[in-house]
């Protein structure tokens, strides 16, 4: 499904990413909503900031190929 860049951009702001990170979340499936949601609060010290998708794509990527070769 094809999100509107509006949504995107609202996603960009809030999460505080880069055209980059942008790129890489729609490469792995990621929708602008999901973004937002993910976003951590203070209480929320587990999980991740979505601006480190840098760090999760790669791991991704790897984890993928390795179960394709199983």
């Amino acid at each position: 499904m094809a999100y509107k860049q509006e949504l995107w951009n609202e996603a960009k702001k809030k999460c505080r990413i880069g055209e980059e990170e942008i790129r890489m979340a729609k490469e792995i499936g990621l929708n602008p909503k999901s973004l937002i949601k993910n976003i951590p609060s203070k209480s929320e010290m587990w999980k991740a900031p979505v601006k480190d998708l840098k760090t999760i794509v790669p791991m991704l990527a790897q984890t993928a190929a390795v179960c394709y070769i199983y």
